[in-house]
């Protein structure tokens, strides 16, 4: 998608989810904090600790963005990024049409 469309998708995601038809139950969800898996935070693939709920990447020690841990978003391949941040109620999103080398944490985005 367009940068300002995803964006604008974690902008709501990130608030009360009303525009998108959520309930309060998901929104609630969405920003709780994540349980740790049965067989720990480590990515066999990857190779780092990585958290989902909702199929959304979730902040840890070693993939970290928004301000604390109810922030979800997804990287994306080549460099992209999208995530909201409940706290600030921030969307964000970053996409590239050139392919970069990192799953996440790309300098460009920052």
């Amino acid at each position: 998608g367009q940068a300002r469309a995803v964006a604008k998708v974690y902008s709501v995601l990130a608030g009360d989810g009303r525009e998108l038809g959520l309930t309060e139950e998901t929104v609630r969800e969405l920003k709780s904090l994540t349980p740790l898996p049965d067989a720990g935070e480590s990515d066999a693939i990857l190779k780092l600790d990585t958290r989902y709920n909702f199929g959304f990447s979730r902040p840890t020690k070693d993939m970290r963005f928004g301000s604390d841990y109810q922030a979800f978003g997804a990287p994306g391949a080549g460099g992209s990024m999208g995530m909201a941040d409940p706290r600030t109620q921030i969307g964000f999103a970053y996409v590239t049409n050139k392919m970069g080398f990192r799953i996440f944490d790309d300098p460009r985005e920052k």
